[in-house]
């Protein structure tokens, strides 16, 4: 893991964090020291307040001794300085409290959030004799949170009319109707299949229309498409294929949201079985007072203004052909790719040679599919960053040498800040991964740093969440924008906002950046966090703009 939930404390050698003390130790010597409680069992997300108590050798308390707090797994639980227990990801880990050189612990288990229900998409449909259809099965938590790579199995209540195999994709028998279950940890939804003798009613027409038609760069729009027969009547269940007519001006997710890039208009069109329909989407340019800085859409299989590209690990990045990778671009045909543990790939919006910036605003198209989610935790997608030089916001994260930022003398001179989107698979919902004044865990040998995800109760300021258990949905294109506002040297009012499909998320507000003007936003930066196995992850269409349009 890279981030360790310490706030005003000393980040020592074993991962762990010391919370100071104002009180003089008491003379008394520790013989055991006690977790309560001392066995912890919870689901991915929840927090939890842990105490530890020391005690002589009589039994008697012993107080005002300073505490140290351990997890063996950081990728499954954490503990801050204050003691405050999260859950990451399912499995066990042991959290350890040290007082006065000797150690309690307490065991922890940690679930996935059961679920709670699941839906069958298309819910109705109708398929010829010999004809197939593919099924889909969603599966949300109690609060109808989406719920990534559970298990589902398929069945058919009437195997004489249609089967269906273990991916979903059901074969029609004979005439009648089934019903089409999946199941998901005891959890069933279903569906309505109806076989005919006859084929049903082709698409005849397909209407588009946008909400809003008219945008400025950088923002999005919702496509939506209403299918017809040749009598008039509207068609359900159908296959919709989105695409642009100028992918430089807007381009479109397989869920049908636009994302628009420059001024100009592209037709946006849907296409289902061979008819299709479209409409115009106006893009004006951004208001005055909002400059484009950077735009890559990675189509030249190069990267855009090479030389402020830097590929912080000399591994993991790539420019990909999207098909190749089994996907559909949002636009073009080419993608950026990211893989390895420890990926990241940073753009200087700024150099020594040209003024760096107080207010930067970046939005990105980003893929995941739901193996990728499986099997990795922890991933930080895109950020900025920034410091008193250009090479000082250079680096890679958390625990590296030279990142927080470059100081070989170890003296910590250079302020430093970095915003991320935080986006974990293991139950997290899309959350801020930053640093302020107060926050910046540093160590001195060698210089490395870290941030928080402003969401403990502990964290002054806590980020506000608008949507606090959301999730993007695996498998499609979603658009993610974030804006950073540095603080007025003196002052606690700093923020950043971040936007997924054009909808405000979080916000980070009353933030205290830096202490001195000299510190300024340089970089921006993609960074896969934690990745194990083969994972990977895809961007797109890339925007740096000097603020939100």
């Amino acid at each position: 893991m890279r981030a360790t939930l310490c706030a005003a404390a000393v980040f020592v050698a074993s991962g762990g964090c010391t919370a100071p003390s104002d009180h003089i130790p008491s003379t008394s010597v520790v013989a055991t020291v006690a977790i309560s409680p001392s066995s912890i069992s919870t689901q991915v997300g929840k927090t939890m307040q842990l105490t530890a108590t020391a005690r002589d050798s009589a039994g008697n308390v012993v107080a005002n001794h300073a505490v140290t707090w351990n997890s063996s797994d950081t990728a499954i639980a954490q503990v801050s300085v204050a003691g405050m227990f999260v859950a990451h990801a399912p499995g066990s880990a042991v959290i350890h409290a040290t007082i006065g050189g000797k150690e309690g612990s307490a065991s922890a288990s940690v679930t996935a959030v059961p679920v709670a229900s699941v839906s069958v998409s298309p819910t109705a449909p109708s398929v010829q004799i010999g004809g197939t259809i593919q099924f889909t099965a969603t599966t949300r938590d109690a609060a109808g949170n989406t719920l990534s790579g559970r298990l589902t199995t398929w069945s058919s209540s009437n195997t004489a009319v249609a089967t269906i195999d273990g991916a979903g994709k059901a074969t029609a028998v004979a005439a009648g109707t089934t019903t089409i279950l999946a199941t998901s940890e005891g959890i069933s939804g279903q569906a309505t299949l109806t076989v005919t003798t006859t084929a049903p009613a082709p698409v005849a027409s397909v209407t588009v229309s946008l909400t809003p038609a008219t945008v400025t760069a950088a923002q999005t729009a919702q496509a939506t498409a209403v299918l017809k027969d040749a009598q008039g009547n509207v068609l359900t269940g159908r296959s919709i294929a989105w695409s642009s007519s100028n992918a430089s001006v807007a381009t479109t997710s397989s869920a049908g949201v636009v994302s628009a890039l420059a001024a100009g208009t592209s037709n946006i069109i849907a296409t289902s079985e061979g008819k299709t329909g479209s409409a115009t989407l106006t893009v004006n340019a951004p208001a005055a007072g909002v400059d484009t800085l950077f735009v890559d859409h990675f189509e030249s299989g190069a990267l855009g203004d090479a030389g402020r590209w830097q590929d912080i690990v000399s591994n993991g990045a790539s420019i990909v052909s999207a098909a190749g990778e089994g996907i559909t671009a949002p636009s073009g045909a080419k993608i950026l790719k990211l893989t390895a543990d420890g990926a990241a790939i940073s753009h200087f919006v700024s150099t020594a040679a040209t003024s760096p910036y107080e207010h930067l605003y970046l939005s990105w198209s980003m893929y995941r599919s739901s193996a990728y989610e499986a099997t990795n935790h922890g991933l930080r997608s895109g950020g900025i960053r920034g410091s008193t030089t250009q090479w000082g916001s250079y680096g890679v994260g958390w625990g590296t040498p030279g990142s927080c930022p470059s100081d070989p003398a170890n003296v910590h001179q250079q302020e430093f800040m970095f915003a991320y989107i935080s986006d974990d698979p293991s139950g997290w919902a899309v959350r801020t991964y930053t640093n302020w004044i107060g926050e910046q865990m540093l160590t001195t040998n060698p210089p490395t740093c870290g941030g928080n995800f402003a969401t403990s109760p502990g964290d002054n300021p806590k980020a506000t969440y608008f949507d606090v258990n959301f999730a993007p949905p695996a498998n499609t294109w979603h658009r993610y924008e974030l804006e950073v506002q540095l603080n007025t040297v003196g002052q606690s009012d700093g923020w950043q906002r971040i936007w997924v499909d054009g909808v405000l998320k979080v916000e980070h507000a009353n933030v205290k950046y830096r202490t001195t003007s000299g510190m300024k936003l340089w970089a921006i930066t993609f960074d896969t966090g934690t990745l194990t196995g083969s994972g990977a992850y895809y961007v797109d269409d890339v925007v740096v703009a000097t603020k939100h349009p």
